[in-house]
């Protein structure tokens, strides 16, 4: 018999639950795959990396136990399939302390995501108000009404995986770089584009502005003589109903042999109907005044949450 899908939302909102309240977030990655987009009124983050996964949840259990919460129930209240690797779940959380609240209920959405036979969370939104990752400070509303989501087909009902559709825009991109087609370019971005480095941050605000960018790399491959440019996407995952988070490597081509240093990227996609387009990309490179200088690579890539922390007044890429 199949089981229900709100059966394994409640299945692993318990064993969750358990994991956060013990304190011990070891356990914690076989139930949670990265990256996820966290939302609350009033912040989107990004969490990428393990360490931000724990310090998080860390925070959030000591946040709880500071407003004297002993138990934490998770009722879920409805839950779907959307397609055969997704569960889309809605539930209440009830703080207790002696079988009392400790603090108001509030109430959260999540989504799970098949791993093989595990089912790992890929996107959580609450109505729990914080401002901040790690969470520190619980702000509740009782009772507020979860925002409702975009009119569109979720993208992760369909039956092309994320990596697919990731590489097939790589493709599209790239062919506007060899090209050197500012317009073909132009029409897979998301305007404002934020574009970031590991020093240095840059809003992209008009299709003018992006030909800097395509003129920088086709200048970049004359100079090295490099007759083929391509993206290789690495890893891919929905972040939402309409959005994802792709990895990939650039590299550079001259007569079959790679020439260049390859450029490590992220990017997050949204679609808008059927178009994907690119609204942030972060790039492994370590100098400023990027398109206005050529690239110098790095080996490690900033992360979003990073980013968020030194660009708080900017456009919200997520």
């Amino acid at each position: 018999m199949q089981v229900s899908a709100a059966d394994i939302y409640q299945d692993w909102l318990d064993a969750t639950g358990e994991i956060i309240m013990s304190g011990d977030m070891s356990d914690l990655p076989r139930h949670v795959a990265l990256p996820y987009l966290h939302k609350s009124p009033d912040m989107r983050v990004l969490i990428e990396t393990p360490e931000d996964l724990r310090q998080g949840h860390e925070s959030y259990a000591t946040a709880l136990r500071a407003n004297g919460v002993k138990e934490l129930v998770r009722l879920v209240a409805h839950a779907e399939f959307l397609g055969e690797n997704h569960i889309q779940g809605y539930h209440t959380i009830y703080p207790l302390r002696n079988g009392k609240l400790s603090l108001p209920r509030f109430k959260s959405r999540i989504v799970l995501q098949r791993h093989g036979t595990d089912w790992k969370q890929a996107e959580v939104e609450t109505v729990l108000r914080h401002s901040d990752w790690p969470i520190s400070l619980l702000r509740v509303d009782e009772d507020r009404a979860l925002p409702r989501g975009p009119n569109e087909p979720d993208a992760r009902s369909g039956p092309v995986e994320p990596l697919a559709i990731y590489q097939s825009f790589l493709d599209r991109l790239s062919q506007a770089n060899m090209a050197n087609d500012v317009k073909s370019y132009a029409a897979l971005c998301h305007l404002p584009l934020t574009s970031h480095t590991r020093v240095d941050d840059t809003v992209f605000e008009t299709e003018e502005s992006l030909g800097a960018v395509v003129a920088c790399i086709h200048e970049y491959m004359v100079e090295n003589g490099i007759d083929e440019f391509r993206r290789d996407a690495e890893d891919a995952t929905f972040l939402s109903a309409t959005q994802l988070c792709g990895y990939h490597v650039a590299r550079f081509f001259s007569k079959g042999e790679e020439r260049l240093e390859p450029i490590r990227s992220r990017m997050i996609l949204e679609r808008k109907g059927r178009d994907w387009r690119v609204r942030s990309v972060t790039n492994s490179i370590r100098n400023a005044n990027f398109p206005k200088t050529k690239p110098v690579a790095v080996s490690d890539l900033i992360t979003h949450r990073e980013i968020q922390k030194r660009t708080k007044q900017w456009p919200n890429s997520l």
